[in-house]
């Protein structure tokens, strides 16, 4: 029997009297001996059973016995079904999350923030430009850009991407050309109407 054999036999009791006092002498002469045999013997306490064990024990058999029964007596901590709800409940839901809707999310997206959007009921007059905004270009930068020519926008974008600007006069139409014209970050193509 090797070493590793011999200790292992020492600590379960396997090893006959003599042969345990000869193990014993052996590790009070060799102090690696004698440290591992200390460590494990540490870790043997450490690792035993404790009282509680056995309380641990039915809690688990307790439990595994309510789920193989299917006991549904107490109720489940998560069935994954909906909540019913009534139909009074249920349309005041649905009430609440129309009126959400209309008074926080309409005016938030169709807010326009730089005011150079003209409503669609309304005709634009006056000189013009057609132009086609950068593909990366947001609508943040649009606005600034439109604001900075004061332009609105008359309609667009059409089936090319294409926008109607109006101006007040021909002045500002040829001044805002030009300015559009050095913007190739935000403007891919502009063309007088």
């Amino acid at each position: 029997m090797d070493r590793d054999e011999t200790t292992l036999a020492y600590l379960q009791d396997r090893l006959s009297p003599e042969d345990r006092a000869a193990f014993e002498a052996e590790a009070a002469r060799d102090p690696a001996l004698g440290a591992e045999l200390a460590v494990l013997r540490q870790a043997r306490v450490a690792l035993a059973p404790t009282e509680n064990a056995e309380r641990q024990r039915a809690g688990w058999a307790r439990l595994s016995a309510a789920l193989s029964a299917g006991d549904d007596a107490t109720g489940t901590a998560n069935d994954n079904r909906w909540p019913s709800l009534s139909l009074v409940q249920a349309a005041g839901v649905v009430v609440a999350a129309v009126a959400i809707w209309q008074l926080a999310a309409v005016p938030l997206f169709t807010s326009d923030p730089g005011g150079r959007f003209v409503p669609a009921s309304e005709t634009a007059e006056g000189p013009a430009l057609q132009v086609v905004f950068a593909a990366g270009a947001t609508m943040a930068e649009v606005n600034a850009l439109l604001s900075s020519v004061d332009a609105e926008v008359a309609s667009g974008p059409g089936a090319l991407g294409v926008y109607r600007l109006t101006f007040v006069d021909a002045m500002a139409r040829d001044a805002a050309l030009d300015v559009l014209a050095t913007a190739p970050a935000l403007v891919a193509e502009v063309m007088a109407d």
